[in-house]
């Protein structure tokens, strides 16, 4: 039976939203630290592209 008066249970973060990375930003000009930003998906939803936005300036956008 569901108990509709209690709140679901929470989560932590998935790994993905902890995730950081190193990369080059081209807006910095350095490596900077980067975190997951919008995915392109494909038509079955599946992840073609993971962009990475610089945690520093948060202008640019990596692909990773």
């Amino acid at each position: 039976m569901t108990d509709f008066v209690s709140p679901p249970p929470l989560s932590g973060p998935t790994p993905l939203a902890v995730a950081r990375r190193r990369l080059e930003c081209l807006a910095c000009e350095r490596m900077t630290a980067h975190v997951p930003g919008p995915a392109t998906l494909g038509k079955d939803g599946e992840v073609l592209v993971r962009w990475w936005v610089c945690a520093e300036c948060r202008e640019a956008h990596t692909p990773g």
